[in-house]
C-alpha cells in the first residue's frame, strides 16, 4: 500500500467520524482526477463542472455506509464518477462523445511559447483520433495514460477481472493505432 493511499484511508476515517475537514482534503487530492476523467467523458467543461459537484456530493453522501473492502478509496470516488458520467447520458440519450475543445492548461513559466504550441496540437490530435474509438476503448486509454493508473486500479474502477483490462488496452491501443496511421496514408 502506498503513501496516498494510507492517507486516504486514515482522511476516510476521521470523515466517518465526524470530520468535514478532512473531507476537505479528500476533495482537495481528487478533484482534479475527476474533472479531468469527467470532462474527457463528456467533452464540456461545464457539463463536467457539474458533474464532478454531482460526484462530490454522492462521496459525501456515502461516507458514513462506506466500508474498507481492501480497495482504494480512490476506486470507489472513480466508480462513482463512472456511473454518474452513465447515469447522465441515460438520462440525457446522448451518446457519448469527446469535445473538440481542448482542456485549458495553465503552461508553466519555463515553457517556451514553442513547447506551449505543441503541446496544444498534440492534445488536438489526441483528441481527435480518441472521438473516433468505441467508448470501451477510450474509457481505458483515459485511465490509463490519462490518468496513470495501473490495471488492478483500472480493474477496481470498472470492476472488471485484470486479465480483462489487459486485453481491453491491447485492442485499445491497437485500434488507435490503426486510426493514427490510416490517416496519414
Amino acid at each position: 500500500m502506498n503513501g496516498n493511499t494510507k492517507k486516504m484511508q486514515a482522511l476516510v476515517k476521521k470523515v466517518q467520524k465526524g470530520d468535514a475537514k478532512a473531507f476537505g482534503e479528500i476533495y482537495d487530492l481528487l478533484l482534479d482526477k475527476i474533472y479531468r476523467f469527467i470532462y474527457f467523458k463528456t467533452g464540456n467543461k461545464e457539463d463536467a463542472e457539474d458533474l464532478t459537484e454531482t460526484v462530490f456530493i454522492k462521496i459525501w453522501e456515502s461516507m458514513p455506509s462506506y466500508k474498507d473492502k481492501g480497495l482504494p478509496f480512490e476506486a470507489f470516488a472513480f466508480r462513482i464518477a463512472r456511473n454518474t458520467v452513465i447515469d447522465y447520458y441515460r438520462t440525457k440519450k446522448i451518446k457519448i462523445s469527446l469535445n473538440e475543445e481542448i482542456k485549458e492548461t495553465v503552461p508553466d513559466s519555463e515553457d517556451s511559447p514553442e513547447n506551449i504550441v505543441e503541446s496544444k496540437m498534440l492534445k488536438e490530435i489526441i483528441f481527435e483520433k480518441l472521438k473516433q474509438l468505441p467508448e470501451s476503448y477510450r474509457e481505458i486509454i483515459i485511465l490509463k495514460f490519462i490518468e496513470e493508473k495501473d490495471n488492478i486500479e483500472i480493474s477496481q474502477i470498472l470492476e472488471k477481472p485484470v486479465d480483462h483490462i489487459r486485453v481491453l488496452q491491447s485492442r485499445a491501443l491497437k485500434a488507435l493505432k490503426k486510426i493514427i496511421y490510416e490517416k496519414r496514408n
